[in-house]
């Protein structure tokens, strides 16, 4: 079982990766409410996809799971799973409870 607050703090870490790439007024916060699809979400196509990749990689590397995120970014256009980092965490969490 994944510890949620490992799980949460490699997704600040990929939320830190990403976050240089930006400008400040587009950079994220570390919440659990940060938005990352949705009107209030900050992140173009192509900031999503580099969030996806960071947190894949993160949890590869910090938690030793694998993940495949762009999957549910591609059929889910309102968000789902990637509407915040709160229910990302809530997403990947459920996922890894099946394995």
């Amino acid at each position: 079982m994944i510890d949620r607050n490992r799980l949460v703090q490699s997704l600040y870490a990929a939320v830190d990766e990403i976050n240089k790439q930006l400008s400040v007024e587009l950079q994220l916060e570390k919440s659990l409410e940060t938005v990352i699809i949705g009107t209030d979400g900050k992140l173009d196509s192509l900031g999503v996809t580099n969030l996806i990749v960071a947190t894949e990689s993160k949890a590869s590397d910090d938690l030793g799971i694998t993940l495949n995120l762009a999957e549910i970014y591609a059929v889910s256009p309102d968000g789902g799973p990637l509407k915040t980092i709160g229910s990302l965490v809530d997403y990947i969490i459920s996922t890894q409870e099946n394995k």
